[in-house]
């Protein structure tokens, strides 16, 4: 499901390889289907929520903080209808994309002058290095203008970042996905949702105060 990118159901023979695609990962096991399994987080602890199956007049799904049914630290008792996120996420996910889009594009722009200001305290370096081995400056002055260029490479020594799903949110927000949710079935809407969504982060008010997306 990973590996899905919301235009994938723009045609109807690559809607229907989806559809074959998520009968083969249903569980035999399992007569429910829970949309966001794995992927709703507690906000107040961290913790991933569980799926539950609730009954009133008739059977529904609702999500709750594992760590606190399980009688531990965490204090967030509330729990969230399945309906309920999918409500939030059809109304809010094309303007949670748009904002996300802006930060990546903004974060790569960062990131590209980033690079171009470390090669020119590079070459200012090996300039260094050249004025000392020409008897031009003296070892203290060489280290200590060393130590100052040096300090102000940013440490680049971090993990890589994994590839943005950019071009998979980009294609989303031309699309109509609207059009086609409610024909989706529940495996295959979590595989949607999964195809984009990294964590989705509830508090002890109820509320959805982040969506995270893959990158």
């Amino acid at each position: 499901c990973a590996i899905l990118n919301f235009w994938y159901f723009l045609t109807e023979e690559i809607f229907n390889k989806v559809q074959l695609l998520a009968k083969r990962n249903v569980r035999v096991n399992t007569g429910r289907i829970f949309i966001f399994s794995g992927i709703v987080k507690c906000a107040c602890c961290g913790g991933s929520y569980g799926g539950v199956m609730g009954s009133s007049n008739h059977l529904y799904k609702y999500y709750r903080c594992t760590r606190q049914t399980a009688h531990t630290c965490c204090t967030n008792s509330k729990r969230k209808s399945e309906k309920q996120i999918e409500s939030y996420l059809l109304e809010n996910a094309r303007d949670l994309m748009s904002e996300y889009v802006v930060r990546l594009e903004a974060k790569q722009k960062e990131k590209k002058q980033q690079k171009s200001n470390r090669k020119q305290i590079e070459k200012k370096i090996d300039r260094l290095k050249e004025l000392y081995i020409n008897d031009m400056i003296s070892m203290d002055e060489y280290k200590h203008d060393r130590e100052a260029l040096e300090a102000q490479i940013i440490d680049e020594t971090y993990q890589e970042e994994k590839k943005n799903n950019m071009d998979a949110i980009n294609e989303f927000l031309k699309s109509d996905f609207e059009k086609i949710y409610n024909d989706l079935t529940d495996q295959e809407k979590q595989c949607l949702w999964r195809s984009v969504i990294d964590k989705i982060y509830l508090n002890e008010k109820n509320e959805i105060t982040d969506v995270i997306f893959l990158t």
